[in-house]
Order: C-alpha cells, then sequence, then structure tokens
C-alpha cells in the first residue's frame, strides 16, 4: 500500500521518538501542533514512552487507535498507512509506503530511510499502532509562538541600520542593471559616430565610485547586524539555558545542547548574508522583466519561457534538497553529541580501557555522516552543474535570437547586448533566490533546534526565604517522587530524619532513587507529595539560591 510522505519530525531528546511519530501522523492530517504542544500534554520524565501513551495522546486528539502484533512482516503491505511500529525494542518509526519489496519508513532520530523485507525484519518489533482521525477530529493550532517572532524582534532592535543596509543594496543592484543599458547606449553610439570618450569614462568611473560605495556600505551594515544579534539572542539564549530546570538537561545528551546554541552562528550567518540578499533579487527580477518587454516583446517571451525551465528545475529538487540537508544535520548532532559525552568521561573511558570501543562506535556514527554528506553533495553537485550550464548557455540562445533580429532591422545591436546581459541577471537572481530559499531551510532547521531551548520555561528559584542559615536537620516526611505527572514513582512515602552533624550512607539497588533522593534534597527535583525540611523549613520556602549556598555538594 502506498500513500504520501509523511512530515520528518526530528526527535529533541533520546525518549521522544514516540512523540514525534504521534506528531508526524498530526502533521500528515493538517495539524499545527509542535512538539512542545505534544510534552505538556503528557510528561513521562526518563522513562520513554509506551504504545498505550501514544495511543493516549492520540485518543485526545479525536483519533480512533489500536495496537496490533504482526508476526509476519509481509502483512504490513496490506495494513493502512501511515502507521507507528516499535522498532528494535526501544525505539518508534512511522511506515508511510510499502512499494514492491520495500519498506518506507520516517525515523526521528535518522530521517527519511527505505529497507528491503529482509533488512526490514531484522528491525520491526512486530508491534504497530494504527490511528485514525474521527468524524470530531479539529487540526489544532500550536499553543507557543513562532521561534521567527525572537529573531525579528532582535533584528527590529536594529532596523535603522538593516533598512539602510537594504537601501544600499538596492543602489548596488540598480547600478548593476544600469550597466546593460549604458554598454547598450556606448555600443549604439559608437555605430552612430556619436560615441563620446570623455563622457562615457566619466560615466563609469562615476558608477564604479558609487558601486564600491554602496557595496561596502552593505557589507558594513551586515557586519554590525550580525554583531548585534549575536550579542543580544546568543546572549539570551545561554542566560535561559542557565535557568532551565535540572530536568532539561537530565533527558538531553550535553553534546546535542551544544550543537543547538553553535547553530545560532550558523543561523545568523545564513540568514542575513542569503536570505536578505533573496528578498532583493525578487525586487532585481521585477525591474529586469518590465525593462525587457520594453525592449523587446519576442525576446521577452523567449527569456521567460527559458526561466520557467529554469524555475520548473529548481522547484522539481527543492524537496530532495531539503531532505539532505536536514539528514546530514541530524547526524551531524548525533556525532557531536557522542564526541562531547566522551570528552566530558574521558576518565572513565580510560580507567574501564575502553578506547577502541568509543572509537568503534564513533566510526558508525562517522560512517552515517560522511554518508548523508555524500548524498548531499552529490545532489548539490548535480544542481550546480545543471544551473552552471543553464547560465552559460541560456543567455547565448537570447542572443542568436536577438543577432537574428538584429538581421531582420527589429532591433538595434547595443539592445541586444543589453538584453542579453538582462537575461544573464534574470536568469542568475531566479538561482539565487532558489537558493536563498534553500538557506532559509537550513536557518530553519537551526532555528528549529534553538526553539527547544527556548520555549522551556526557566526554573523559578527566587520564590522563597532571603536568609536562612541552616544548622544541618533533615526531616523527610511521606516524600513520593516521580520524574513525570505520568510516570510511576521512583519513591514512595520515604520517612527519614538527618541529625546535624550525622553522617548516613544510602544503600540500594540501581535504580532504587539513592541519587534521585540527593537531587531533591539539593533542590534539583520538585517534589510531588509530602515535605522536605531543613531546621523546620519547608525546602519550596527556601530561596534556591540560599540552599545552594548552605549546602556542599560532591558530584
Amino acid at each position: 500500500m502506498m500513500t504520501r510522505k509523511v512530515p520528518n519530525i526530528e526527535q529533541m531528546s533520546q525518549i521522544e521518538c514516540g512523540l514525534c511519530c504521534c506528531l508526524s501522523i498530526l502533521h500528515f492530517y493538517k495539524s499545527k501542533e509542535t512538539l512542545l504542544d505534544l510534552r505538556r500534554d503528557i510528561e513521562k520524565g526518563r522513562d520513554g514512552y509506551s504504545i498505550g501513551d501514544l495511543k493516549q495522546l492520540l485518543n485526545k486528539r479525536n483519533f480512533d487507535t489500536g495496537s496490533y502484533q504482526v508476526k509476519d512482516v509481509n502483512k504490513i503491505s496490506e495494513l493502512p498507512l501511515p502507521l507507528i511500529a516499535f522498532w528494535d525494542n526501544q525505539h518508534y518509526v512511522v511506515i508511510y509506503k510499502v512499494k514492491k519489496n520495500k519498506v518506507y519508513i520516517m525515523d526521528p532520530s535518522k530521517g527519511y530511510i527505505n529497507y528491503e523485507f529482509k533488512e526490514f525484519s531484522k528491525h520491526f518489533s512486530n508491534i504497530v499502532l494504527l490511528s485514525f482521525p474521527n468524524e470530531n477530529y479539529q487540526s489544532l493550532k500550536s499553543q507557543f509562538p513562532s521561534p521567527w517572532i525572537r529573531v525579528f524582534s532582535s533584528f527590529s532592535k536594529v532596523k535603522g541600520r538593516l533598512i539602510l543596509t537594504l537601501l544600499f543594496s538596492i543602489i548596488s543592484y540598480l547600478i548593476i542593471l544600469s550597466v546593460p543599458v549604458m554598454t547598450s547606449k556606448f555600443i549604439n553610439s559608437a555605430l552612430g559616430n556619436t560615441f563620446s570618450f570623455q563622457t562615457s569614462f566619466l560615466i563609469l568611473f562615476s558608477l564604479l565610485c558609487l558601486y564600491l560605495i554602496s557595496i561596502l556600505a552593505r557589507s558594513m551594515g551586515i557586519l554590525f547586524s550580525n554583531i548585534f544579534f549575536s550579542r543580544d539572542i546568543e546572549s539570551f539564549t545561554f542566560k535561559h539555558l542557565l535557568k532551565l530546570p535540572y530536568s532539561f538537561f537530565e533527558l538531553r545528551a550535553k553534546g546535542d545542547i551544544l550543537y543547538r546554541i553553535s547553530s545560532l552562528s550558523g543561523f545568523r550567518e545564513l540568514f542575513t548574508n542569503q536570505v536578505v540578499g533573496g528578498v532583493v533579487d525578487i525586487g532585481t527580477i521585477l525591474s529586469v522583466v518590465i525593462y525587457m518587454f520594453l525592449s523587446s516583446k519576442t525576446l521577452s517571451i523567449i527569456a521567460l519561457i527559458l526561466s520557467l525551465i529554469n524555475f520548473l528545475f529548481l522547484f522539481s529538487t527543492r524537496k530532495i534538497m531539503y531532505d539532505t540537508i536536514n539528514r546530514e544535520l541530524q547526524e551531524q548532532s548525533l556525532i557531536y553529541s557522542v564526541e562531547t559525552e566522551a570528552l566530558n568521561t574521558i576518565s572513565s573511558i580510560k580507567i574501564s580501557g575502553l578506547e577502541d570501543e568509543i572509537y568503534e562506535n564513533w566510526s558508525k556514527y562517522l560512517k552515517n555522516v560522511l554518508t548523508k554528506y555524500k548524498k548531499r553533495s552529490i545532489v548539490h553537485i548535480l544542481y550546480n552543474s545543471a544551473t552552471n550550464v543553464f547560465q552559460l548557455f541560456a543567455p547565448i540562445i537570447i542572443l542568436i535570437f536577438g543577432l537574428d533580429n538584429v538581421l531582420n532591422g527589429k532591433i538595434l545591436l547595443g539592445e541586444v547586448v543589453a538584453f542579453q546581459t538582462m537575461a544573464s541577471i534574470l536568469f542568475s537572481s531566479e538561482i539565487s533566490i532558489f537558493n536563498a530559499y534553500t538557506q532559509y531551510i537550513l536557518a530553519a532547521g537551526y532555528l528549529n533546534r534553538v526553539n527547544d531551548i527556548w520555549l522551556e520555561n526557566e526554573e523559578n528559584v527566587e520564590n522563597g526565604l532571603k536568609k536562612c542559615s541552616l544548622e544541618g536537620r533533615i526531616d523527610i516526611k511521606d516524600l513520593s517522587f516521580s520524574y513525570s505527572k505520568d510516570s510511576a514513582p521512583v519513591i514512595e512515602n520515604l520517612n527519614l530524619t538527618i541529625e546535624p552533624g550525622q553522617r548516613i550512607a544510602l544503600v540500594g539497588q540501581s535504580g532504587s532513587g539513592k541519587s534521585t533522593l540527593s537531587k531533591i534534597l539539593s533542590g534539583l527535583y520538585k517534589i510531588d507529595t509530602g515535605k522536605v525540611l531543613f531546621d523546620g523549613v519547608n525546602i519550596n520556602q527556601i530561596d534556591k539560591k540560599i540552599l545552594s549556598q548552605n549546602l556542599g555538594v560532591v558530584p
């Protein structure tokens, strides 16, 4: 069975593959919700999501769901698609197409992949979740703002500088457009024996100086806008990151968080240099088309036909360009996380003698990165080759038709040369706009990664006693704790008293809650029920910074 491709939703943490699959299904049916909307609806802490959790999530959105065991992988082709499949006994993917002997999936950690049935059966864990919107289903919008709002808010603080930058960009493009017109005048005047060397040189020198000033001013405007953006948005991001609750960091790899922060630099360069330039290119195209039609309608129609062919090619490559870029970003994020985690735990690796094992694991990620890099590069090579051929030969086609019109007395030679140059500007601007769109996609990918940080609520650390000197008595009364409202309790009905100066050791099996209790006492976790008292004062009534100053912790 076949269906259209489901949206690719990249998982932001190790436990969110199930959420991403649900969101992909929801987007397939035109929902506009985000991962954060789903996170706020069902929280699982670090325990991950079961099939039952995913059913509950979809049922709340008026989906009819059913989970089934499929022992014969060949039966997958008989099931209605798209569906969520359990994968490698620890992961979720979306199956959206079965064609001939291949199964096509959306993997939140890797993107779009297809498998032969034999290879598919090695990963498929024989459980599927079917889901269909019922008559009460309505597509929902996200309750959270777009990340672009924060970006435009930051750039609006330097809107005067950006307007000047845009103005100088327009001036530079007007000069570029004037060169073909000037060339036409020079050629026609030379053929008519009215050419003036001094006047022509003076005009050319004036335009040269004006063009130099405009591009320098534009470049400086972009530079200072980039500096301000970095100071404003990156400072906000890092400050906000430091104020997020501990649970945010526990669910995400350190390398992944660092990669998200570094994405801001990539976004800054792409947005100001490429996307803003693409906006100016749109105005250039409109100006060129108007000039061309005023010069020759026949040649203009030919140029627009060639331009349409170019546009159709660019549009047809849009999706594959996006997919290859996005997949490479995903793999880069993963290997960055592995490298960072390895460096952070290098002492443990050395003590345990795990250098070779870590290297082998890293090599697998490197192989995936290089594979995605190869695919993306091949697509770009084919794309660049095709566009280079078009940019070289399309103006020559215009020239051939133009010279034929010259021989027939329909147009002057200088006008043909100017028209050919204008056509070259048209084709290059069209390609520049598409490249700007491609860069916009890449920039949006960077932005979505950072948005995972922006949309998290900061921890409230200044909501208690400002002055407090603790003697050291700790009373734990009927304490219960779970990592989220929807997960099982890790600590349940715990009672304990620790006297000042008393030394105690917490002993228990792995996963029994020893580390969790120490983090609760340190204020890293908020308790669900019960009380933790420091010298008779509830921990929730003590300012977080004051509590930290009175505690000594050895990680």
